[in-house]
């Protein structure tokens, strides 16, 4: 699989979230609601016989201005729904309907939320967990 194409297809079905904006890489000047698939943190090669697969694990962040307490958790609990419009996992994971080029499956399998900062922006967020994998060579 090719790294900087598995991020930019799961970034660009982020993006298709309406006033949701996500990046394959992390940018200087993120608007939020932002998102940024950042280098996968664990690459496992030959996952099968002969080069036949390989896995990564791949963090999604998103985030969400801090201004209004209620309404930052209000925001990011529908990025973080299970279905749903605005829900990144029903947008990411990889379905009948929902297919990749870059890779075979695509997973969303875990959220962590939490106060961040972002290039010195105090943020409401989470750091999704995205299963990928597919074709070894």
């Amino acid at each position: 699989m090719d790294v900087t194409a598995v991020a930019k297809e799961i970034a660009s079905k982020v993006d298709a979230i309406a006033g949701l904006t996500a990046f394959a890489y992390p940018v200087d000047k993120l608007p939020l609601p932002g998102a940024v698939v950042a280098m996968p943190d664990d690459v496992m090669y030959d996952q099968t016989y002969d080069r036949g697969s390989d896995a990564m694990t791949f963090p999604l962040f998103v985030f969400v201005q801090r201004t209004n307490e209620k309404a930052a958790a209000e925001a990011l609990g529908a990025f973080l729904s299970g279905s749903g419009t605005k829900s990144i996992k029903a947008a990411v994971d990889n379905t009948t309907t929902n297919t990749y080029t870059s890779c075979d499956t695509v997973t969303v399998t875990r959220a962590v939320t939490g106060a961040y900062t972002y290039n010195g922006v105090d943020v409401y967020g989470a750091e999704l967990t995205v299963e990928v994998s597919g074709a070894g060579s």
